[in-house]
């Protein structure tokens, strides 16, 4: 799987759309932009979903390129 395949998610919508779990998160989180809300994040959440599969996420991987 390219990182295309990988998207940020913040807390809130981890907590709104996630599964029901405590998230992986990374130890030291850049700031990136939420694949749902286009917000920005340092939440250091990600899950993999396909992004042609979707178009929640255009603003991030409409040109192919991952985070």
């Amino acid at each position: 799987m390219s990182d295309a395949w990988r998207h940020a998610i913040c807390d809130r919508c981890w907590h709104d759309y996630g599964p029901p779990r405590e998230p992986i998160r990374l130890r030291e989180p850049e700031i990136e932009i939420c694949c749902f809300c286009g917000n920005p994040t340092r939440s250091g959440i990600y899950f993999r979903y396909d992004p042609s599969a979707t178009k929640f996420c255009a603003h991030v991987h409409a040109e192919g390129g991952g985070q």
